[in-house]
């Protein structure tokens, strides 16, 4: 017999259906969520855990017709439907009662959630690597971050006129995103101003109108492409084949920067703060990119 808390999320959940609205959403929600984080292989999406914990969330993630405010400008919403209605009623269930369920039954729930996941994966994947669910940027955040940080680490001066491999380029660029707290922006113009153009110190000094943003990429970067183990936020492993792969897309490209969308307001620190530092580059960087790729890459 089913407990009178699970009776009520039950009830909740049918009156629902029926078009009522959905009255215990935080509890419904939450329960969603734990699936979504849960299930769902962010690594092979090159989705960080980052960005996971800042789109999968409470506001973030809503169901259609909850009584709580919605934020239609940047949720994703899960429409009212039959087999949405049974996904909560499963996980009341798993919920109240784990303990009761024959192991038969649960593997039964379970196959029925990740049904009900793998359906809705691409629409969540691409909610979760949008910087807005408005947003129609296709550029992804580690993408941005990472060309920002080889055009910093440029303007900064920590690359030699040489030829670098991809492979070496790569963990130059790693190291500096471990040692970003040690970042002195101030004194890479002092030591630019002696050997470099007006353009190219100019385009240092508009970027360090707000200096934390420069250490941010870096260390932003750092997360994006860390392999994380459990719950730990530690970097002890990096997604290298993530890095050359943009590596190799932007040589192709012949460092050309493209244009990307004002994503608003909204968006996390993380997308504007990427977003800002890689516009600077984009609007200035034309005159000493023919310089920038013939020095780093052959």
């Amino acid at each position: 017999m089913a407990e009178p808390q699970q009776n009520r999320y039950i009830s909740d959940i049918n009156d629902w259906l029926n078009g009522g609205k959905l009255q215990n959403y935080e509890k419904l929600v939450g329960l969603l969520l734990i699936v979504i984080r849960s299930f769902i292989d962010w690594d092979s999406h090159g989705i960080s855990n980052m960005q996971v914990k800042d789109r999968i969330r409470q506001r973030k993630i809503a169901i259609e017709d909850q009584t709580g405010r919605i934020n239609v400008n940047d949720c994703l919403i899960f429409k009212r439907t039959n087999k949405l209605a049974s996904v909560l009623q499963a996980l009341v269930d798993i919920n109240e009662n784990n303990n009761q369920l024959s192991p038969a039954a649960l593997g039964g729930t379970i196959t029925f959630l990740s049904s009900w996941l793998y359906e809705n994966e691409l629409l969540i994947v691409d909610f979760v690597r949008r910087p807005t669910s408005q947003s129609t940027e296709t550029t992804s955040l580690t993408n941005l971050l990472f060309i920002s940080c080889i055009l910093l680490a440029c303007l900064q001066g920590k690359l030699e006129y040489k030829i670098y491999s991809p492979q070496e380029l790569m963990l130059l660029i790693i190291g500096y995103c471990v040692k970003a707290d040690t970042l002195d922006w101030r004194r890479a113009i002092d030591e630019a101003q002696q050997i470099h153009s007006h353009a190219w110190v100019d385009l240092m000094k508009g970027i360090e109108k707000k200096g934390i943003n420069v250490r941010d990429c870096y260390q932003n970067l750092l997360q994006m492409l860390n392999k994380a183990q459990g719950g730990s936020q530690d970097v002890r492993f990096i997604d290298a084949a993530l890095a050359l792969d943009i590596l190799e897309d932007f040589e192709q490209d012949g460092w050309m920067l493209n244009p990307i969308e004002d994503i608003g307001s909204s968006a996390s620190q993380e997308w504007l703060t990427a977003c800002e530092v890689y516009d600077a580059l984009y609007k200035h960087f034309k005159i000493e990119r023919k310089y920038f790729r013939q020095s780093i890459i052959g």
